[in-house]
C-alpha cells in the first residue's frame, strides 16, 4: 500500500473519531439541552438516577451527574484523539505515512472500547469501533519508510 493511501485511511478514520465524539454528545446530551420531552419510562429512571447518590468529602452527587460525567469525559477524550491524530500527520512530511506507532495505538485504542461496548451491549459504539479499527489497522501496513 502506498504511503499516500495510508495517509488517507489513517485520516479518515481519525476523523471517524471525531465523528463519534460528536454523535456520543448528541446522543447523550442533546435532548436534554433542547428540552425535548423524554419518553415515559426514560423520565423515569432519569428521575431515579437524580435521585440516587451520596455525599463524599462534603460534595453531594448523584448517579446521574456521575454518568453524565463520564459521558462528558467519553466526549471529550474521542474529539482529543481525533484531533490529536490529525495534527500529528499534519506534522508529518508530505509524502510520508502516518506513523506506524500511532496508527497501531488507535487500533489497539479501537479495540479496547469497541470491547467494552460488547461488554455492556451497546451497538452503536461496537459499529463505529469495528469500522475504525481496520481503517487504523490497514494505514499502519506496508513497508517502513527508513
Amino acid at each position: 500500500m502506498t504511503p499516500l493511501a495510508r495517509r488517507r485511511l489513517f485520516r479518515a478514520a481519525s476523523i471517524g473519531h471525531i465523528l463519534v465524539g460528536i454523535a456520543h454528545f448528541n446522543g447523550q446530551f442533546l435532548g436534554r439541552l433542547k428540552g425535548l420531552p423524554l419518553p415515559a419510562g426514560e423520565a423515569e429512571v432519569m428521575a431515579r438516577m437524580a435521585a440516587l447518590g451520596g455525599e463524599m468529602l462534603g460534595l453531594r452527587f448523584s448517579l446521574l451527574g456521575v454518568l453524565d460525567c463520564l459521558g462528558l469525559f467519553y466526549t471529550a477524550f474521542a474529539l482529543f484523539v481525533g484531533l490529536q491524530n490529525l495534527v500529528t500527520l499534519r506534522l508529518v512530511a508530505d509524502g510520508a505515512p502516518p506513523p506506524r506507532e500511532l496508527a497501531w495505538l488507535n487500533a489497539g485504542l479501537c479495540v479496547v472500547l469497541g470491547a467494552i461496548a460488547a461488554l455492556l451491549g451497546l451497538a452503536p459504539p461496537l459499529l463505529c469501533y469495528a469500522v475504525l479499527l481496520p481503517l487504523f489497522a490497514l494505514s499502519a501496513l506496508g513497508k517502513s519508510e527508513a
